[in-house]
């Protein structure tokens, strides 16, 4: 029984700082935050309390308008996208006609993004003209290129 409670305190001591920073990093920005709600802040240095005004702006008869809209178009913007997405998906599976030009215009969807982004990452780690190798030269963290993707 006493090695089991040691055992837990001592997880329980391994886990604490990364609770307490997780929970700074959480409750700070969340209080903040509320607190705000309450001035009238904007980017000015000075802000005035101005107490549940705030609120009041909020839950007027426009914002529950705004809110049952929001709610309408999520709806039925959701089920045509799943409508949609259930036919194309049999479409993809079934065997009917057109099935290989369907699958053939789905592939550039998926494949050009990424190629885009390999070629965009291959670019900013370029060790002569990448952005990154740039701006460590730039600010003088690095005296020449950086050559990232080199072998050795």
């Amino acid at each position: 029984m006493q090695a089991r409670q040691s055992a837990i305190i001592f997880a329980w001591l391994l886990i604490a700082p990364a609770l307490l920073y997780i929970t700074a990093i959480v409750a700070y920005p969340l209080v903040d935050t509320f607190i705000l709600s309450f001035t009238d802040a904007s980017l000015r240095k000075t802000t005035n309390w101005v107490g549940w005004v705030n609120y009041e702006k909020i839950f007027n008869d426009t914002f529950a308008t705004v809110i049952v809209r929001t709610f309408i178009w999520t709806f039925f913007s959701v089920s045509i996208k799943m409508i949609i997405g259930t036919f194309g998906a049999a479409m993809l599976n079934t065997a009917v006609p057109g099935r290989t030009l369907f699958r053939v215009l789905t592939m550039p969807p998926w494949i050009v993004p990424m190629a885009i982004g390999i070629f965009m990452w291959g670019w900013m780690y370029n060790g002569q003209f990448g952005m990154i190798s740039g701006v460590l030269q730039r600010t003088g963290v690095v005296d020449g290129p950086v050559a990232f993707l080199a072998y050795g």
